[in-house]
């Protein structure tokens, strides 16, 4: 058995705390808002509907924050999906520079292995070790025993 996510209630959620973050006028409730509808329209494959709330909540998102980086985390994965791996990375390395400012281990291990899997398809095995490397120093001793 393979489980599924309900993307569509999933996106339904996500479309119900974007009304309430709009009525709010909370411009961080409106960014999350933003970022959780778009995440939801990337696992659906409907990318041109996803970028536009990826960008809108970029715009809300104050700079610097985990909010911040988790949506241009989410970009680049939109633009792996879409099969643009330049701006896939470009959008990852600008995330992971976001999560290592705040500090944010799970964020920079999750970025570094985005990014290794980009430079893996893309044959550049001399960038993929190095992510591998720093991402696997951030598992606890024992992790795998």
């Amino acid at each position: 058995r393979i489980a599924v996510g309900d993307y569509d209630a999933a996106l339904s959620f996500a479309q119900l705390a974007r009304r309430l973050a709009e009525i709010s006028a909370d411009n961080s409730l409106q960014a999350a808002a933003s970022l959780a509808q778009g995440r939801a329209l990337v696992r659906q494959a409907k990318y041109a509907a996803a970028a536009p709330q990826l960008v809108r909540g970029q715009e809300l998102a104050p700079s610097g924050g985990k909010l911040a980086a988790d949506i241009r985390r989410a970009q680049g994965l939109l633009a792996l999906n879409q099969g643009d791996l330049a701006a896939a990375g470009s959008h990852l390395r600008q995330a992971l520079n976001l999560y290592r400012a705040l500090p944010d281990r799970r964020g920079e291990s999750t970025c570094l292995n985005n990014l290794g899997h980009i430079a893996y398809n893309t044959k550049r095995f001399t960038e993929t070790h190095r992510p591998e490397t720093k991402s696997t120093s951030y598992m606890p001793t024992g992790a795998f025993s």
